[in-house]
């Protein structure tokens, strides 16, 4: 595909991005609003859906600051992961 062809493309994806953190902020704005009600209420209905509010354990880690001020050697224990594509986009405004 040329470059050409590919500028509807990264048009229409630069705008489905923009549309997607506004509705990211969106959901955590509603989301803040509705769980104070909704927390140990149980199942609540609204038309085709059902919601739930639950408050969950904090995740476990591990305090590898720590670990390392103990003197052990977390190197031999590090996994890389399968490398990866990663297409980036930002916004640049014209100048002038």
């Amino acid at each position: 595909m040329s470059l050409e062809n590919l500028k509807p493309i990264l048009t229409e994806y630069a705008e489905l991005h923009v549309t997607k953190k506004t509705i990211e902020a969106r959901l955590k704005e509603l989301g803040e609003q509705v769980r104070p009600t909704l927390m140990g209420q149980g199942a609540v209905v609204v038309g085709d859906y059902q919601f739930d509010c639950t408050q969950q354990a904090g995740r476990k880690t591990l305090d590898k600051k720590a670990m390392e001020a103990d003197g052990i050697d977390l190197e031999p224990y590090y996994k890389v992961g399968a490398p990866f594509t990663k297409l980036n986009i930002k916004e640049i405004k014209n100048v002038g």
